[in-house]
């Protein structure tokens, strides 16, 4: 009887640990932020135009899809997830012989507690990598094709920006973010010589 009493008492653990695991899986995702109060900012500073747009969810499918996309935030029981920034950057109208550089690891986000800067390209693939592995809904993800998409979207380690030019891309933080709160982005410009010429603040509130 004992023993009996023991083996139920035991299924019905593994049960309720089955409901949380899966609870906090769809949790994180409608917990993801859909949207901040101001989606996109743009700044001035130096003659230097930075635009920077948070990119929601919904809107990450709708461009890119459902299968083989690295900007949407994974099923995770761990609330792990990509807040991603398209930034627009416009030195058009500066003289000729002023070239700015973008170094990825020196642009900052403070969200909450969590102080993080972006992921590169080779981080962003390895981030996915063992998720196609390892997780039924991305097992029919091409990694051909995933690898694409992110090299020809999001930043590189160092971008140069020439006088006459605008360049755009994408911008991807991971990390356990809050729900709700006020995120900060910090983005330095560089002169050639690695110089800071101005250092952008961007303020979002979930």
């Amino acid at each position: 009887m004992f023993r009996k009493q023991r083996v139920n008492f035991l299924f019905i653990a593994i049960y309720l640990l089955i409901i949380i695991i899966m609870g906090s899986s769809c949790a994180t995702q409608k917990n993801i932020p859909d949207k901040p109060v101001q989606a996109e900012i743009t700044k001035v500073q130096e003659k230097i135009r930075v635009k920077l747009r948070y990119i929601p969810e919904k809107q990450k499918v709708l461009k890119y899809g459902k299968e083989n996309n690295p900007f949407v935030s994974p099923v995770s029981a761990l609330r792990t997830r990509l807040l991603v920034f398209d930034c627009v950057i416009d030195i058009s109208g500066m003289p000729e012989g002023k070239n700015y550089r973008i170094i990825l690891n020196r642009i900052e986000l403070q969200f909450g507690r969590i102080s993080t800067n972006p992921l590169n390209r080779f981080h962003l693939y390895n981030f996915w990598e063992p998720r196609l592995k390892n997780q039924d809904e991305y097992k029919k993800w091409n990694r051909s094709v995933l690898r694409k998409i992110i090299k020809e979207n999001v930043f590189p380690n160092e971008l140069e920006i020439v006088p006459g030019e605008i360049k755009s891309g994408l911008i991807v933080f991971q990390g356990r973010f809050p729900n709700y709160g006020d995120a900060t982005i910090y983005l330095p410009i560089f002169d050639k010589k690695n110089q800071q010429i101005t250092r952008f603040i961007f303020n979002f509130e979930f």
